[in-house]
């Protein structure tokens, strides 16, 4: 996704030639990076989650962000098939709420980005615990 100025240069045993003309070359847009600095707030029955955009879009404008999540007690591997989906969120939008958890249950939360070619890998796992209001 990105575009390059590129010169080339014949080297042999009395030194280098001449560089080339320049030429302007793009390579082609590919899914985003995974999202950075993300985290969990604790609210009452519900985690919101909060991330900073990818630091390479793969040369599209983001389309969206998806979040999953499990009870970290259901989770039985990384290849686990039992996570909840949940809408997605749009492209400028760094931030979802997770409504109807359990309070004092720890939960693994992931985001990954999507551009027109496709999503990011998953972000790593990280933990929320939502809290009964005071």
């Amino acid at each position: 996704g990105y575009e390059h100025e590129v010169q080339v240069r014949a080297v042999n045993d009395s030194g280098p030639g001449p560089w080339s003309e320049s030429m302007s070359a793009a390579t082609s847009p590919v899914a985003p990076q995974t999202p950075t600095r993300y985290f969990t707030i604790p609210r009452h029955a519900s985690l919101e989650v909060r991330w900073s955009a990818p630091e390479h879009d793969g040369g599209s404008e983001l389309t969206g962000y998806e979040v999953r999540y499990i009870p970290v007690a259901d989770f039985k591997g990384s290849e686990d098939t039992d996570w909840t989906y949940e809408p997605s969120v749009s492209g400028t939008t760094m931030s979802h709420t997770i409504t109807g958890l359990e309070n004092g249950t720890k939960y693994y939360v992931q985001v990954r980005a999507r551009n027109s070619n496709g999503p990011s890998p998953w972000s790593l796992s990280f933990k929320g615990t939502p809290r009964a209001s005071n």
